[in-house]
């Protein structure tokens, strides 16, 4: 912006040098009109010209000026935001060279002084306050991101309907595609979680609280899909998810240190180690229906998770609140991104399945040869 307008104002001198050059050329002309004897009509002629260069410099100082005001303004701005960077940049080397350190007393210690932040339910209220104005500007602010969302979610709601009636036909030919007319049945869930993944596209500048809006719809999208993809056996496993994104959210809205912020990551850690001993011991019985490399996977992932959770609680306890914070938001983050992604597969394969078996997809040559040994390799 700076070099635009430096340009910019760079122009207006040049040419407002040229307006001065041809004011004198027309004042030397008008002053020589006696001696050249000129006629009263072109005298009259000098006599405007002059009159409209003088408009013309006059209008561009106005401009000059415009842009100098502007300059400067931006330049105050960028000065600001460089003092902002620095600021941060040092905090985030101060943080990096104490993510390790104790940085607040023991959680023992804290219940005796809990903070200066109010109690639990003024800081809640003041997050959930300050989160839903965010949302209603952002929603007042930006009709065209939602209008195109809107759209695409309609446009997409319609297609899985218009899929999982196919798909309820053939099923009775072919009962492999009884796991993809269960997913197909949920067309609404499978339209919204495939718009907000698409948000960043959707909603470029979407602010924090509208991103965390579209997570909460995003959660209660996943819940009504997972009892379609997962067994029985395994679906406590979706309302333990939603325990684990309110605690993550906690742990996320209260101010680091207080004493919300510190049970909030306790009780998360805790959470989520009886969520991951639970889950690594229903891979042991019954055996669950993956292949042996992704079991493998699965259970080293899960001891991770589990050992992570052990030492953000125990970092927690002692006073390293930092680096619990660092690992337990972490180890969150990439259990919802996984489940989540997930989900995401499990139903574009389904859309991609019964797509290939449509007249439209056998119409235009899509896997011409081969499609049902095609369909066997992507979707076993």
């Amino acid at each position: 912006w700076l070099r635009v307008l430096s340009t910019g104002a760079e122009s207006v001198d040049s040419q407002l040098e040229m307006l001065a050059e041809e004011r004198r050329q027309w004042e030397l002309t008008r002053d020589s009109a006696d001696e050249v004897e000129l006629p009263e009509a072109v005298r009259e002629q000098v006599d405007d010209t002059i009159q409209s260069l003088e408009v013309a410099r006059t209008d561009l100082h106005t401009v000059r000026d415009a842009l100098l005001t502007l300059q400067s303004e931006v330049s105050r701005k960028k000065g600001m935001v460089d003092d902002t960077l620095a600021i941060q940049r040092d905090e985030i080397v101060r943080r990096r060279q104490g993510v390790i350190g104790i940085d607040s007393p023991p959680i023992w210690k804290a219940f005796v002084s809990p903070g200066v932040h109010g109690a639990p339910s003024e800081q809640m209220a003041a997050m959930w306050n300050k989160n839903v104005a965010e949302v209603r500007t952002y929603v007042s602010d930006n009709h065209g991101s939602l209008y195109r969302h809107g759209f695409l979610l309609l446009l997409l709601t319609v297609g899985v309907i218009f899929l999982r009636r196919k798909a309820a036909v053939w099923v009775k030919q072919d009962r492999s595609l009884e796991t993809t007319v269960r997913i197909l049945d949920r067309p609404s869930a499978a339209a919204l979680i495939i718009t907000i993944l698409l948000g960043d596209f959707l909603h470029p500048n979407a602010t924090s609280a509208w991103h965390d809006f579209l997570g909460l719809i995003l959660l209660f999208a996943i819940l009504r899909m997972l009892p379609t993809i997962l067994s029985e056996e395994m679906r406590p496993a979706a309302y333990q998810l939603v325990v684990l994104y309110f605690l993550r959210q906690a742990i996320r809205f209260a101010p680091d240190g207080n004493l919300i912020n510190r049970l909030a990551l306790l009780l998360a850690a805790l959470v989520g180690l009886l969520i991951g001993l639970w889950l690594l011991r229903r891979l042991e019985d019954p055996r669950p229906k993956i292949t042996d490399g992704w079991e493998r996977a699965l259970r080293i992932y899960l001891r991770i998770v589990v050992i992570t959770f052990v030492l953000g609680a125990v970092a927690n306890i002692f006073g390293s609140v930092g680096f619990a914070t660092l690992v337990i938001l972490g180890i969150l983050a990439s259990l919802f991104s996984a489940v989540m992604l997930w989900v995401a597969t499990m139903l574009i394969q389904a859309l991609i399945r019964v797509g290939m078996l449509t007249r439209t997809a056998r119409s235009f040559g899509l896997v011409r040869l081969h499609d049902d040994t095609v369909r066997q390799t992507l979707f076993r």
